[in-house]
């Protein structure tokens, strides 16, 4: 179970103990089956919660959907980046390349605009829809 607190922490219970992580130092969420797996500092928290609980947190706000099973922290995204045109990763800040789901695509560009590479052949994300 988490609960979020007004002090910008994010409070789970993992290996039982309650740990309070510091919402800037998650990188991202992951879900795994009734768990998910809480990427923060260098270090993998197990904590059973849903990964559609917390997606619903106030305290989350900061974070985005970037795939079914991945929520990231808007902050530590250092670049969103096609591997082809319809394959899309996120890399963080560690170094982490996570996948982006086609059915996140939209999602991403809405909230992490200023992060995407675009890559000149992708018709569909440029910027400018309407030049020649």
């Amino acid at each position: 179970m988490t609960k979020p607190a007004a002090d910008r922490h994010l409070f789970v219970r993992a290996g039982g103990k309650v740990l309070g992580l510091a919402l800037a130092e998650i990188e991202w969420i992951e879900a795994d089956r009734n768990y998910v797996l809480v990427h923060a500092a260098g270090i993998t928290h197990k904590v059973r919660d849903t990964l559609a609980r917390l997606t619903g947190l106030p305290a989350l706000a900061e974070f985005v959907q970037i795939h079914r099973s991945i929520l990231v922290n808007k902050a530590r995204v250092k670049v969103i980046h096609a591997r082809t045109n319809s394959d899309w990763e996120a890399t963080l800040e560690s170094g982490a390349v996570l996948k982006v789901g086609r059915r996140y695509l939209e999602h991403v560009r809405n909230h992490l605009r200023p992060k995407l590479h675009l890559a000149p052949a992708d018709e569909g994300w440029r910027r400018d829809t309407h030049s020649a």
